[in-house]
């Protein structure tokens, strides 16, 4: 299994601190043991073999509370497809590096209906016995390499008023101080320049998947703002732009340009992404892109 990525910046995550421990704990087992897309097998009594084979006192009830309160905290998606349940971390492709190109698991793409309309029951049959051998492989953070991460926090089985109470002041605390990710605030100047504003939702969800984002962003941008001036966008007052959602699954910003016509003049527009004109959004994440890749490279 490949190596995963832990950052020091979970040690003053409000999203981290409203989790009980036993939460919080289960979310990180999930981290190793998810494939390449943040995609597992959501089944309770699957979830137990595999992220707690050396903890006799974890039941499979304890372990779909847990995973409900990690969606409610959107820290992973519940989704289920031909009815059985999977999971798919959230902001996944921010933080880990992809190996694989074919997922062990399916997406939400496929999923039966929306994520949120039916919880993770633990009256699914599992088959399956899970050995004691499973080894969860090198956990990374900033600076320690671990070959094993089995834990010996305590376990609480009682969900009792103190962890119920901890987990509404953080949702309320996330609602009202949380920031937006680094992913969340290029969709936003993404969303802000494209043309057609159709299945937000949708969009962002398709935006989250893009591989390498941060790298390929200014590409993204440029392309967008190309295509947007090419006559397919332009005519018939915009009816054939296809959805943004669309755009973004087809990778669509690796179309090939258009040829300049015969005889266009040498000192036409410039179509280099920095030397457009942005919105104030646009700019601000460009900025910030900039910052963190050393400068601008032709």
């Amino acid at each position: 299994m490949p190596n995963r990525i832990l950052k020091q910046s979970i040690c003053d995550s409000e999203t981290i601190d409203s989790l009980s421990w036993f939460e919080e704990v289960l979310f990180y087992r999930l981290i190793v043991n998810c494939d390449d897309f943040g995609r597992y097998d959501a089944r309770p009594k699957i979830l137990k073999g595999r992220l707690f084979p050396l903890k006799d006192g974890v039941r499979a009830e304890q372990i779909e509370k847990a995973l409900n309160t990690l969606a409610s905290a959107e820290l992973v998606d519940l989704y289920t497809v031909h009815g059985k349940p999977f999971l798919q971390m959230r902001t996944w492709a921010a933080h880990q590096q992809a190996r694989s190109s074919t997922p062990k698991f399916p997406g939400m793409d496929e999923a039966d209906q929306p994520q949120d309309d039916h919880p993770i029951s633990d009256d699914i049959n599992c088959n399956q016995m899970i050995s004691d051998d499973i080894n969860c492989y090198q956990m990374i953070s900033d600076d320690i390499r671990c070959n094993q991460m089995i834990s010996d926090v305590p376990v609480n089985e009682n969900d009792n008023e103190n962890d119920k109470r901890e987990r509404e002041t953080g949702a309320r605390a996330r609602e009202e101080d949380s920031e937006p990710s680094e992913t969340d605030r290029l969709f936003d100047a993404f969303w802000s320049a494209y043309p057609k504003k159709a299945d937000k939702k949708a969009a962002r969800r398709a935006w989250g998947k893009i591989r390498n984002l941060i790298k390929i962003y200014p590409g993204i941008m440029a392309a967008l703002e190309r295509q947007k001036e090419s006559p397919g966008w332009t005519k018939d007052g915009g009816q054939f732009i296809p959805n943004p959602s669309t755009w973004i699954n087809g990778e669509r910003w690796m179309d090939e340009a258009p040829k300049p016509a015969a005889g266009a003049a040498a000192g036409g527009a410039a179509t280099a992404y920095h030397q457009r004109d942005y919105s104030g959004e646009q700019a601000e994440a460009m900025r910030r892109f900039i910052q963190q890749n050393g400068g601008l490279t032709q």
